[in-house]
Formats: structure tokens, sequence, C-alpha cells
């Protein structure tokens, strides 16, 4: 598995009022590279790969004393 920090959004979501908004989170692939799910950072969520679009794949950014609270 590897993980990849990303900037997505969903396009088709029905609940969510502004899909136009970008979100953060975690994009999980498989060892061959294809998309297995996506863990929002704002809800904790997960979403299908046909549930996303994928805006940016980011370097990793310190997020320690984001999930701390701190």
């Amino acid at each position: 598995m590897d993980y990849k920090q990303i900037k997505f959004r969903c396009p088709e979501a029905d609940s969510f009022e502004k899909t136009k908004i970008a979100l953060g989170g975690i994009a999980i692939y498989d060892s061959s590279g294809n998309l297995q799910s996506v863990i929002c950072g704002c809800c904790g969520g997960t979403f299908s790969p046909y549930e996303v679009e994928i805006i940016r794949v980011f370097e990793w950014l310190p997020i320690s004393s984001a999930i701390l609270g701190e």
C-alpha cells in the first residue's frame, strides 16, 4: 500500500452541498498504483475511487500537530 496527501472533490455527491469545494485527504493506492480509497481530512469518511476527482497530489506535509490539536 502507498499513501499520498491529496486535494480532491466529490463531483457527484448529493449530500455534500458545496461539491465544487476542494477537500484535503489521504489517498490509498495498491502496489500497482491503483487508487483504492480516499480518507477525507474534513470528516474522516472514506470514498471509493469512483466518488472522487483528485485535483492534486502533494509531497507529505507535516500534519502531526494538527491531528493532535496543538
